[in-house]
C-alpha cells in the first residue's frame, strides 16, 4: 500500500522503469532524508520523456510504524507527486524479508531505536530485471543520472 493507499504491485510497473530504494519515516540519522533529496534531484534532473517511463518506490524499512499518512507527509515534505513517487509499505514480515534479500540489510538498534541500513537505489529495467545497484555515494549520482537516462530510452524503443 502506498502514502494514498492505494495498492502496488511490483509487476504493475512492467513496462516502466523502476527506481527503487528503502527508507523510514523516523529515521534520526539524516540517511533517509539524503535519499529521498538524491531521488528528488535525480527526478529533477531528467528530461520529461525519461520521467514520464519512470516509477520511483520507496519501500519501508519500519512498516510497523510508517502509516500511509506518515508516509503521505514524507512525500509532501521532499516536494514528490504521486504516482510518479510511490512510498510503500505491507506486511512487516514480507517487507522486511524483502528489504534483506534485497541487501538493504536493515536492523534495529534496540538501545538506539535506529534502524542501520544499505543506502542503496536499483534501477530495473523495463522487463522487471535489476539493471543497476548503486549506493548514496557522491561518484555514484552520475552513474544514477546515466543509467536512468539510457534505461528510459531503452523502454522507449520499439
Amino acid at each position: 500500500v502506498d502514502q494514498k493507499g492505494a495498492a502496488l504491485s511490483l509487476d504493475q510497473l512492467r513496462g516502466r522503469v523502476v527506481l527503487m530504494t528503502a527508507v523510514y519515516a523516523a529515521c534520526p540519522t539524516g540517511a533517509c532524508s539524503s535519499i529521498l533529496a538524491e531521488t528528488k534531484a535525480l527526478l529533477d534532473a531528467l528530461p520529461p520523456e525519461a520521467r514520464a517511463r519512470l516509477s520511483v518506490v520507496a519501500l519501508s524499512l519500519n512498516p510497523e510504524h510508517d502509516t500511509p499518512e506518515v508516509m503521505n507527509a514524507v512525500t509532501k515534505t521532499f516536494g514528490f507527486t504521486h504516482p510518479e513517487f510511490r512510498y510503500l509499505n505491507g506486511d512487516p514480515d514480507g517487507l522486511h524479508d524483502l528489504t534483506m534479500r534485497l541487501g538493504f540489510a536493515p536492523v534495529l538498534d534496540l538501545s538506539t531505536g535506529v534502524i542501520n541500513h544499505a543506502n542503496l537505489f536499483f534501477l530495473i529495467d523495463a522487463r522487471g530485471e535489476i539493471a543497476y545497484r548503486l549506493t548514496l555515494d557522491e561518484r555514484h549520482r552520475s552513474w544514477l543520472h546515466e543509467g536512468l537516462l539510457a534505461l528510459t530510452r531503452e523502454a522507449e524503443a520499439p
